[in-house]
């Protein structure tokens, strides 16, 4: 199961580029914990907003990792349509009391610890329920689930027969489409979609191919020799405060 993020994205990015595999957000979904899956390659929904605000993502995290380039792991829950976020949490140096005799145990004088961040720290101008959290307002677009199939969250990592993939869209945090294949039919149509790729009639409708798309609409530019993407062209005030409404009355 370990490599099915960097797989997707090499399948489904217009780059077809390798990649540290991510850790994935956790959402509630359906009343059990999921994941939702995140990359290097494309912007989470948590990225988006922050990107789009101009802040950084990594909330203080002093914990560099391949293997988490947002710098944080996010909670969501899919809620009577809404989409909230329902907390962040980073990980943190912390020092052992332990003597560092050499520059290579200086590595072992620390110890990562988790730390829960605020969502009144990063979203000061938005009201937050102690229950659900802050409706993802700002968000437009698509996300993939991928569901346990009865493993508990601690073992995600497991193969798992039964575990499906969802594919979710979403306009201003609501609920609008999603699509659910087994795990046969997700790695079917994956390969549907590579193998078709390139011929004269490739795939051009579906979920695979929505949600290629969607990854492939952030388009990144070299600046400076660093990527810069264009993210916050992907976040439109207008219909903003319509939708807040609408979430506000949905959540109830």
């Amino acid at each position: 199961m370990k490599v099915f993020s960097g797989y997707l994205v090499a399948v489904l990015s217009a780059t077809t580029v390798w990649g540290t595999e991510q850790i994935a957000d956790c959402i509630i979904f359906e009343g059990k914990k999921s994941e939702l899956i995140t990359s290097w390659e494309y912007p989470s929904p948590l990225e988006i907003y922050c990107r789009a605000k101009g802040i950084g993502c990594s909330f203080g995290s002093d914990v560099d990792s391949t293997g988490n380039y947002r710098g944080h792991v996010a909670t969501w829950e899919l809620r009577d349509t809404v989409l909230y976020l329902k907390g962040v949490t980073i990980e943190r140096r912390k020092n052992r009391p332990t003597e560092v005799k050499s520059a290579g145990e200086i590595a072992a004088a620390f110890e990562t610890v988790e730390e829960v961040v605020p969502l009144s720290k990063v979203f000061p101008s938005m009201k937050v329920d102690a229950e659900k959290g802050v409706p993802a307002v700002w968000f437009t677009g698509m996300a993939l689930v991928r569901t346990l199939g009865g493993l508990s969250w601690e073992r995600r990592y497991e193969e798992n027969a039964k575990e499906a993939y969802v594919f979710c869209s979403f306009e201003h945090g609501l609920s609008k489409k999603k699509t659910v294949l087994t795990r046969n039919e997700y790695f079917d149509a994956v390969k549907e979609f590579f193998d078709r790729r390139g011929t004269a009639d490739p795939v051009k409708e579906g979920p695979i191919f929505e949600y290629s798309r969607y990854i492939n609409s952030f388009e990144r530019d070299e600046v400076d020799g660093e990527q810069v993407d264009a993210t916050k062209d992907k976040v439109k005030p207008e219909g903003r405060q319509s939708a807040e409404s609408e979430v506000e009355g949905r959540g109830r």
